[in-house]
């Protein structure tokens, strides 16, 4: 008895330090979300949760999701199983549930379980990078609001677009990249004075257009190819 007491302790309610770092991937829901606003989801499995700053995301129940939180960004766990935080600072996290959560934080931000108050684990991040390398090089949540509108106008179409056939874009560019969803590079084209891309080569399947524009700010749009 003794011995599962003390392996208990080990892996509950305890902090360690560490250096801690992750790749924010582009926005490609369910998988890849970027949250830009309050908001609430009510039921997600495996996904990732990249969090801007003064945001709050509640998520009623979640299944092996992980979060990236920007600093001052607010996560409320309502239930879940697994899930995985990293946050930089003052950033608040609450977890109403009974199953254990492993955060990442910065020593400013905070962590508070109501129903089961020593069921975590804690590294102290010394200080938590995300790596944007995958989004332009900078937080997406740089974007002002008229670049997130222009966002929202991209939708290509037609979408979902036949095999070696051509989509529409609707803003102003300079070039479009086609990534696969392991955010490898497969194609890039010189969109100057254009509004269509013609796609070739590409399988059925679903990829991340990545538009850069004329301001040299970037902003992406899923596609599927039949």
């Amino acid at each position: 008895m003794k011995n599962v007491i003390l392996i208990f302790c080990l892996f509950s309610g305890f902090s360690y330090s560490q250096n801690c770092s992750q790749v924010v991937y582009p926005n490609m829901p369910p998988n890849n979300n970027h949250i830009y606003t309050n908001m609430t989801v009510t039921d997600s499995a495996g996904g990732n949760y990249y969090v801007c700053s003064g945001v709050t995301l509640t998520m009623t129940y979640s299944a092996g999701c992980n979060y990236q939180l920007e600093d001052n960004a607010t996560l409320i766990i309502q239930d879940h199983e697994g899930d995985n935080v990293v946050a930089k600072g003052n950033c608040t996290i609450t977890d109403y549930s009974t199953t254990m959560i492993v955060v990442s934080m910065e020593s400013t931000s905070t962590l508070s379980k109501p129903n089961d108050p020593f069921n975590y684990v804690v590294f102290n991040c010394n200080p938590t990078v995300f790596d944007y390398s995958m989004v332009g090089g900078s937080s997406p949540c740089s974007l002002d609001v008229s670049e997130n509108e222009i966002k929202t106008k991209l939708l290509p179409h037609p979408n979902p677009v036949e095999r070696d056939g051509s989509i529409t874009i609707n803003v102003s560019s300079v070039k479009a990249e086609i990534y696969n969803t392991s955010g490898k590079l497969l194609s890039s084209y010189n969109t100057t004075g254009k509004d269509h891309i013609e796609l070739t080569g590409l399988e059925s399947g679903t990829y991340l257009l990545v538009v850069t524009l004329n301001d040299g700010n970037r902003i992406n749009s899923k596609i599927v190819v039949k």
